[in-house]
C-alpha cells in the first residue's frame, strides 16, 4: 500500500511540474522601456517592463532580473504594476538589489477571472528609477528566471522575444558666464548708435 501511495505522490507532482511547465501557443514578448535614451550626469530617469502578446489567459506571476552598469547608474526606486495587486486579494512582491542588477518578482492571489478582466495587453509588471553617476553607456538586459505564469498560475506564457535597451550618459556641460565676443560688440555698436543720434539731436 505504501508503494501504490509513493508512486501517486510522485505520479501527480509530475503531473502539477508539466502543467506549470507546458508552454500555452501564444508568446509573450517583454520589453524594457527607458524614458529617455540619453541623459546627462546626475540625471534620474524610469525604466518600465512590459509584457505584450500573452493572450486571454492573463498574467499571475513573474521573477525578472534586470542588469545594468552599476559604475553608471545606481537604483533609485522600484515602483510595482497595479495589474497584478487588484486589491481584493493582493499579490506577493519582492525585489533585492544584487549590484549590477535587481531582481524583481511578483505573484498575484487575486482571482483568475478578475485578472483577465483588469489585465490590458501591453500590461506593466514593474518600473525601475534610476540616477546616472558617470559617462558612458549602460546596457538594460532583462533575464527571465522561471517560467512566466498565465493567470490560472498553472501555465507559462511562454516568453517569445526580449527586447533590451541601453541608455548613452554624458557629461553636465557647463556654459560660460562670460559674454561671448561677438555680443560684447554688439552692444559697443549699440551704446555708439545711441550717443551718435543723441548728438544729431542736439
Amino acid at each position: 500500500m505504501k508503494l501504490f501511495q509513493n508512486n501517486l505522490a510522485r505520479v501527480i507532482g509530475c503531473l502539477f511540474i508539466s502543467m506549470i511547465t507546458v508552454q500555452s501557443a501564444q508568446s509573450a514578448q517583454l520589453d524594457v522601456i527607458p524614458d529617455v535614451t540619453s541623459a546627462q550626469v546626475g540625471d534620474f530617469f524610469n525604466t518600465d517592463v512590459v509584457i505584450s502578446d500573452f493572450g486571454q489567459g492573463g498574467v499571475g506571476a513573474f521573477d525578472i532580473s534586470l542588469a545594468f552598469d552599476n559604475s553608471l547608474l545606481r537604483l533609485d526606486s522600484i515602483t510595482f504594476g497595479n495589474g497584478l495587486d487588484l486589491g481584493f486579494f493582493g499579490s506577493l512582491q519582492f525585489s533585492s538589489d544584487n549590484g549590477a542588477s535587481v531582481q524583481v518578482d511578483e505573484t498575484s492571489f487575486e482571482d483568475e477571472m478578475d485578472l483577465i478582466v483588469v489585465q490590458l495587453d501591453p500590461l506593466l509588471l514593474f518600473s525601475i528609477s534610476f540616477e546616472t553617476l558617470a559617462s558612458g553607456t549602460s546596457a538594460l538586459d532583462l533575464t527571465v528566471n522561471g517560467p512566466i505564469a498565465d493567470a490560472s498560475g498553472f501555465s507559462d506564457v511562454g516568453i517569445n522575444a526580449i527586447n533590451n535597451a541601453s541608455v548613452r550618459i554624458s557629461s553636465v556641460s557647463t556654459a560660460s558666464s562670460v559674454p561671448e565676443p561677438e555680443i560684447l560688440t554688439l552692444l559697443a555698436i549699440g551704446l555708439i548708435s545711441v550717443r551718435m543720434t543723441r548728438r544729431a539731436r542736439r
